[in-house]
């Protein structure tokens, strides 16, 4: 008989790799799409492995799968969807698992936990940092009663936590939880050389946004040269590493440095990512910023150009964040003496605040941009 569970085995950004069991021959088909999919979704081609699981959601419901195995495929789905670049749709989808699962299961079960962590982390990476946050807080008090501190659940749940409260403003807070993390994989590090990698990463950018650039470089450089050993370094989630080591560059004052890692970044980029994936926006934010640390006037033009459309598309027109790209392009305007450019960008960023009631932008890279 198939054994539906879900194993996690490995971490990535914001989500758990799942591994199923092989299908038996003569399987359902739906089963075999979705052990297709989810081996694409592990070697990182989630936008493939996301069509896969349309299918294989499209084949369960034609061969009459019973609910639990559409909720199997559907938060498979989910799951891809954030990697994919569609924290949107993941939300969606993972709202009407969590609130089956809480009234089936009941809100303390660990698989109403486990949807409410991605459900939170969709949230957040839609830039709904309240929502995100008012999920991820219980999740990440509660289930690590329930699974044990080093399940890998666990250590997502706290890592998606930490990022948040960073984003909210609080990376102190974000730090040292994200430190006690780090320290609990160092104990057995042996066969979690992805969760160790993506999680250096992680504390590197909190170390980053506190000005601590070398610490955050000593800490991503660990995390690229534990996926080299591990031969997972060509992989999507390799690109956040890249990046984090390109803006601690930036604030450290070295553009030329920061734009050798933001080269590897954008290669890795072009071969797993689709040009509208959501995360670009961030990247090219970076790039933008260091081209124009570096004097490269002319070429922080045209990634800040696909930054704020990409942001706008995923965050809409009045995030706080578009308005931080914004000025950023305004004060490029100011540099090449385009002076009436410049005023009506720093008058539709002025306006975006105003919208958003809030003068803080949540990425980051974004504070050293003057």
């Amino acid at each position: 008989m198939f054994d539906r569970r879900v194993m996690c085995i490995a971490a990535s950004a914001w989500t758990l790799i799942v591994s199923l069991a092989e299908p038996a021959a003569g399987q359902e088909k739906w089963l075999e799409s979705l052990h297709r999919a989810t081996a694409l979704h592990r070697e990182g081609h989630s936008v493939q492995a996301a069509r896969i699981c349309e299918e294989a959601t499209k084949q369960a419901r034609a061969g009459a799968a019973s609910d639990a195995d559409l909720e199997l495929i559907q938060f498979q789905q989910a799951l891809i969807e954030i990697d994919a670049g569609n924290p949107r749709q993941s939300a969606a989808r993972m709202e009407v698992i969590w609130r089956s699962r809480q009234n089936r299961l009941g809100p303390l079960h660990p698989e109403t936990l486990v949807a409410q962590l991605f459900l939170g982390q969709a949230y957040a990476m839609t830039g709904d940092l309240n929502q995100g946050l008012s999920l991820l807080g219980p999740v990440a008090r509660d289930l690590p009663r329930l699974l044990g501190a080093d399940a890998p659940e666990v250590l997502v749940a706290e890592a998606a936590f930490a990022i948040a409260l960073s984003d909210a403003g609080a990376p102190e807070k974000a730090d040292k939880i994200l430190s006690a993390t780090v320290a609990r994989i160092r104990k057995s590090p042996v066969g979690r050389e992805n969760i160790l990698s993506v999680m250096l990463g992680h504390l590197g950018t909190l170390k980053a946004m506190q000005h601590d650039t070398g610490q955050a470089r000593r800490l991503v450089r660990e995390a690229l040269e534990i996926r080299r050993k591990a031969a997972i370094l060509d992989h999507p989630r390799s690109i956040a590493l890249y990046q984090t080591l390109g803006q601690a560059e930036i604030i450290a004052g070295r553009p030329k440095a920061a734009l050798a890692a933001l080269d590897e970044a954008l290669v890795l980029a072009g071969r797993f990512w689709p040009p509208e994936h959501s995360e670009r926006g961030a990247l090219y934010v970076s790039l933008g910023l260091a081209r124009l640390k570096s004097g490269d006037l002319a070429g922080a033009e045209e990634p800040l150009r696909k930054a704020l459309s990409i942001t706008e598309a995923a965050l809409g027109p009045n995030h706080e964040t578009v308005g931080g790209i914004l000025a950023m392009q305004a004060e490029l305007m100011r540099r090449q003496h385009r002076r009436d450019e410049a005023r009506r960008l720093e008058a539709r960023s002025r306006e975006v605040f105003r919208q958003s009631q809030s003068q803080t932008v949540s990425v980051w890279s974004l504070t050293d941009s003057r």
